[in-house]
């Protein structure tokens, strides 16, 4: 019997596109043929990439050979705000992907997030522990919206963290009666803490810049 996923005839038409060629071969399909047929999927990928290439793209400025810690914190904060928004948009991806019953492209989106999140901490630590407090430069009934914005940002990254684990392992072991429950407060956290991420960048580096 001929497999469903072919889209010719028996009378020798040929494949509609690369995926299709290779099954017809026998073959398994690249992961890059895989990926797109989905489209979503693909572009959640494509910012994860870009996430990573956009710091070396920054410090391309530099002429000497040698790029030291000191000329990568400067930028450090545009590429967080970069990681912030990939996680958004792939949570995003994941949410419309699961309640598409599309696991496999859940999974692939979760994955990203959680390693995009685990970047921007690592890069977060390393800003912080070599710049400090930086103080904000907005005055007026700007601050009390900027400070109850970056509190809750704060207090809600840091809970999200054994919660964003326990999801992962739940469905790591295949608990999907469990996983569901607790990803359920999870997912909104998560999304929260990344989309206010970014709108405390662009209103510290951005509205009310530091020299301002």
């Amino acid at each position: 019997m001929a497999s469903p996923r072919l889209r010719f005839s028996r009378q020798g038409a040929k494949p509609a596109n690369q995926y299709d060629e290779c099954i017809q071969r026998g073959n398994n399909p690249a992961p890059t043929d895989r990926l797109r047929r989905n489209d979503c999927s693909y572009v959640c990928l494509t910012f994860i990439a870009d996430a990573v290439i956009i710091p070396h793209c920054l410090s391309a400025r530099h002429t000497r050979d040698t790029v030291t810690l000191d000329d990568i914190i400067p930028y450090l904060p545009h590429f967080q705000a970069t990681l912030n928004t990939c996680a958004a948009l792939l949570l995003g991806a994941g949410y419309r992907f699961i309640r598409g019953h599309n696991r496999d492209a859940h999974r692939m989106c979760m994955i990203g997030a959680l390693v995009i999140s685990s970047v921007f901490m690592i890069s977060y630590l390393t800003y912080h522990a070599k710049v400090g407090y930086m103080p904000f430069a907005g005055q007026g009934i700007i601050r009390p919206f900027y400070f109850t914005l970056l509190a809750s940002h704060v207090i809600l990254a840091a809970v999200i963290v054994p919660m964003v684990l326990l999801t992962v392992v739940y469905a790591f072991r295949g608990n999907f009666t469990k996983h569901p429950r607790v990803a359920r407060w999870t997912l909104p956290l998560w999304f929260y803490v990344s989309v206010s991420g970014v709108l405390i960048y662009v209103l510290g580096f951005h509205i009310y810049t530091p020299d301002a």
